[in-house]
């Protein structure tokens, strides 16, 4: 049942004045006994010992999951705690990131994972004020308004549970990105979401033209802006997110 239980024993030695320690212990406790792994199928099971970032593990293929829960819509910031811990962490041991909303009443209502190589650096911002007694140390947030919707693989949505075949398909869709070279993912990246601001599931070459400015900008070192899209698009075709329709340049997202 999509239902957290704030009366569950995994609660009883909590203040109940600690209202967010409450929440993240159940909706770990939640996580682990109904979200499978995205990549082994396995099951997840929460840290022996609490950790300052990663807060469930895969029983089988050992993969870290870090968990955001709130009532409130994701739209723009996920908070990220320290800014360093947050970069070191991207930098040398990323992990996929879980995101559950739950209701006024405790019901679940989304769930999704974004996989650890869609993070990058870029996505992480620093807070501009310290805290006012370490003044060296930032708190951060991760913008997950620069997320698309294309990298998140729901397991829920409004309520709506998607199947295991619907959720491995998405998954193995975007699979190819983690052996992709970090010097090529932000191109990758960067064309994925030009496509996704298109809106529509069919589209052609010329059509993204409109993003050549905001890939100049981005890209400075890049004078070939329009035989670059023609190369990622090659590219994604290759992996099977995208099918070419015809030899007119048109395209469709699988």
């Amino acid at each position: 049942m999509p239902y957290l239980s704030c009366n569950h024993p995994i609660a009883k030695n909590i203040p109940k004045k600690d209202t967010q320690q409450i929440i993240k212990a159940i909706t770990e406790h939640w996580t682990a006994n109904n979200i499978f792994c995205p990549i082994c199928w396995s099951s997840l099971d929460k840290h022996k010992i609490d950790r300052p970032i990663n807060d469930l593990f895969c029983i089988d293929c050992n993969n870290d999951f870090e968990l955001k829960a709130s009532k409130w819509k994701f739209t723009k910031m996920l908070p990220a705690g320290n800014y360093q811990k947050a970069i070191d962490t991207i930098t040398n041991k990323p992990m996929h990131l879980f995101v559950l909303k739950y209701s006024e009443d405790y019901t679940v209502t989304n769930f999704l994972v974004v996989p650890k190589y869609f993070f990058t650096s870029e996505i992480v911002k620093k807070r501009p004020n310290a805290l006012k007694d370490r003044p060296n140390y930032f708190m951060s947030d991760i913008n997950f308004s620069n997320i698309p919707e294309s990298w998140k693989i729901h397991y829920i949505s409004n309520w709506t549970y998607k199947t295991r075949t619907e959720i491995l398909k998405e998954w193995e869709k975007i699979k190819f990105l983690e052996k992709e070279k970090a010097s090529s993912k932000g191109w990758i990246f960067d064309i994925m979401i030009c496509i996704e601001k298109l809106n529509k599931n069919e589209f052609h070459l010329k059509e993204l033209n409109i993003f050549i400015d905001e890939l100049s900008y981005k890209h400075p070192e890049n004078n070939n802006i329009e035989p670059k899209i023609r190369q990622q698009l090659q590219l994604l075709r290759n992996k099977w997110y995208l099918e070419f329709i015809d030899w007119k340049w048109n395209y469709r997202v699988l």
